[in-house]
C-alpha cells in the first residue's frame, strides 16, 4: 500500500528508467574527468620539435629542440633521459597518374635508448605511427633535404663540411637554408639560397624552380656574404635565419649579385679565394616529440561520456500505478500511468495493461466504471 492510504485501499507503483538518471551522471561525471584530464595534461605536458638528419643522433634534453613549449608547471630537469640515432630516411613519393608528386611513404628507422644505461633498440616511425619511449612520443611530422657541403677559406683551410637543412617551403620541396661558416679567414662567410630537388627552368638561364619531389636534378644556388655573422656578440642566432647587418654581399663585374648553382660533386670558386664544394646530398627528418600526462583520461571520459548520453536519450522514464479501494459492496480498480517525457505511445500501453488486468480478474470487471 502506497503512503497515507486508507485500510479499505490498496495501491502497488512502479517506475522504469532509473537508467536514465545513471546515464545522466555518467555523461556529467565524464565531462569533470576530461576538464580535468586535459587541465593535467596542459600543465605538466611538453611538446617541442627537432630537425635530425641521417646520420645524425638526437638526445632528450632542452637545448637539442628547435622549439620548445611546456606547461606552467612542468620542469625542464624532468625531461626523460632517452636518446635516439637517425640511420635511414626514406622518402617516396607518387612519380604518375592524378597523385604525381604527393607523399607515398615517410619513414625514419634506427635505434634508440631509453635512460641512460638503457639497451639500444631498433625502431621505426612513420607518419601516425610515433615511437613511444618513457611516456613520451615521437613522431614524424616532416622531412627535407640536407645538401653535404664542402667550404675552404682563402687560407686554404676547410673551415666548414657538413650536412645542411634547408627547409621545404612548397609542395615540390623547393628549399630555402642558410651556411654560417664563422672559421673562415680573413672574414667570416655565410651563405643563403635555395635547394631544388628536380631543378628545371622557367626560361630564364638558370633554373629556379623544382617540377618533383624526388631528387631527381638537384641543383644547390647559393648567394655569398663576407664580414661579421654576430655569432660572437652573445646574442642568440636561428641557424636558419642569417643576420646581413654587417655582412656584404659579393658582387659580379656588372653589379649583380654574385652566385654558385652546384649540383652534387660539384665545385665553385669563390671571389675572394677559396672554394665551395656540394659534396653529396642526405636527408632529414622532422620529429615532434611530445609528452601528455593522463591522455587516457579525456580519451576515456569521451568515450564513457558518449554512452552515458546514449542511456540518457534512449530510455524514457514512466511511471504506473494501480489503486483499488472499497466502494460499498464492490471494489473500483483505478489504473494510472504518467510519462516524465512525452510520448506518443502511453494510451496503448495503458490499453494493454488493462488488458492484462481484465485477464487476470477473469473479466469481472464493469468496462463502463473504467477511468483514466
Amino acid at each position: 500500500a502506497g503512503p497515507g492510504a486508507a485500510n479499505d485501499t490498496a495501491e502497488v507503483r512502479a517506475e522504469r528508467g532509473y537508467l536514465r538518471e545513471l546515464g545522466n551522471l555518467v555523461f556529467h561525471t565524464s565531462i569533470v574527468a576530461v576538464l580535468v584530464g586535459v587541465a593535467v595534461g596542459a600543465l605538466f605536458g611538453y611538446r617541442g620539435a627537432a630537425i635530425v638528419t641521417q646520420g645524425d643522433g638526437f638526445a632528450n634534453v632542452l637545448t637539442q629542440y628547435d622549439e620548445f613549449s611546456s606547461g606552467a608547471l612542468f620542469d625542464t630537469d624532468d625531461l626523460p633521459p632517452f636518446s635516439l640515432q637517425l640511420d635511414r630516411m626514406v622518402a617516396r613519393f607518387w612519380t604518375e597518374g592524378p597523385q604525381r608528386g604527393a607523399p607515398r611513404l615517410f619513414e625514419a628507422s634506427g635505434s634508440y635508448r631509453a635512460g641512460v644505461d638503457g639497451a639500444e633498440k631498433p625502431y621505426e616511425i612513420r607518419v601516425n605511427h610515433p615511437l613511444a619511449v618513457d611516456g613520451t612520443s615521437v613522431f614524424l611530422v616532416g622531412q627535407g633535404y640536407a645538401p653535404v657541403v664542402r667550404v675552404t677559406d682563402a687560407q686554404g683551410d676547410v673551415v666548414f663540411d657538413g650536412a645542411v637543412p634547408f627547409l621545404p617551403a612548397d609542395g615540390t620541396y623547393t628549399s630555402n637554408g642558410v651556411i654560417k661558416v664563422p672559421e673562415a679567414q680573413p672574414e667570416q662567410l655565410g651563405f643563403q639560397g635555395f635547394f631544388l630537388p628536380t631543378a628545371v627552368s622557367d626560361g630564364t638561364e638558370e633554373a629556379s624552380i623544382s617540377a618533383f619531389p624526388g631528387a631527381v636534378n638537384p641543383l644547390l644556388g647559393l648567394f655569398v656574404f663576407h664580414g661579421d655573422l654576430g655569432i660572437d656578440d652573445g646574442l642568440p642566432q636561428s641557424v636558419y635565419v642569417l643576420d646581413k647587418e654587417n655582412l656584404e654581399q659579393y658582387k659580379n663585374a656588372d653589379g649583380s649579385n654574385f652566385r654558385v648553382s652546384l649540383s652534387p660533386g660539384q665545385e665553385a670558386d669563390l671571389p675572394d679565394g677559396g672554394t665551395i664544394e656540394f659534396v653529396d646530398l642526405t636527408l632529414f627528418a622532422r620529429f615532434q616529440i611530445a609528452s601528455t600526462p593522463l591522455v587516457w583520461l579525456p580519451l576515456g571520459g569521451i568515450s564513457i561520456g558518449i554512452v552515458g548520453l546514449v542511456l540518457s536519450l534512449a530510455i524514457r522514464p514512466r511511471r504506473t500505478w494501480v489503486r483499488a479501494r472499497r466502494d460499498g459492496s464492490r471494489t473500483v480498480v483505478e489504473v494510472a500511468a504518467l510519462d516524465r517525457v512525452p510520448r506518443d505511445d502511453l494510451g496503448t500501453s495503458l490499453d494493454e495493461l488493462l488488458e492484462r488486468l481484465r485477464s487476470g480478474l477473469g473479466d469481472r470487471t464493469d468496462p463502463q466504471k473504467e477511468t483514466r
